[in-house]
C-alpha cells in the first residue's frame, strides 16, 4: 500500500521540532567533546538531509514500501560497515604493542553508541 504525499507530510516533523529533538540529541554528550562537535559540525548538512528525505517524500518516491525498504536497508550496511571497521580498527591497534591505537577511533567508541544492532 503506498502513502500519499499529504500522508508523508502528516508523519513528518516541522523543521521547528527536528531543531529541537537534534538539540536534545547533541546535549547527550559532554561539553566541549566529540560527540557535540561532530553533531554541531553536521547541523546544517542533517537538516538538508532532512529536507531532501522530506521532498522525495512529497515527491511520492518513497512512498513505495520497497523503495523505502531499500533505502532503509542500504543506510544500515554503511552504518554496519563504518561500526564493523571501527572495532577492527580499535582492536588491530590496540593488539600492536608499539602502537597505543588510534585516539578518534578510540574517542568514537568510547561513546558506546552502537547503531547497526538496532536496524
Amino acid at each position: 500500500m503506498a502513502l500519499s504525499p499529504a500522508d508523508g507530510d502528516a508523519t513528518e516533523n516541522s523543521e521547528a521540532q527536528q531543531a529541537i529533538i537534534f538539540d536534545k540529541t547533541t546535549e547527550k554528550g559532554s561539553d566541549g567533546q566529540l560527540f557535540q562537535a561532530c553533531m554541531k559540525s553536521i547541523r546544517m548538512s542533517h537538516a538538508s538531509a532532512n529536507r531532501l528525505r522530506t521532498g522525495l517524500i512529497v515527491a511520492g518516491l518513497f512512498t513505495d514500501k520497497k523503495m523505502y525498504l531499500e533505502a532503509i536497508v542500504l543506510f544500515y550496511a554503511a552504518t554496519d560497515a563504518m561500526e564493523k571497521k571501527l572495532l577492527a580498527l580499535d582492536e588491530s591497534r590496540s593488539n600492536d604493542s608499539e602502537d597505543q591505537g588510534d585516539e578518534i577511533c578510540a574517542k568514537l567508541l568510547s561513546l558506546g553508541y552502537r547503531f547497526g544492532p538496532q536496524y
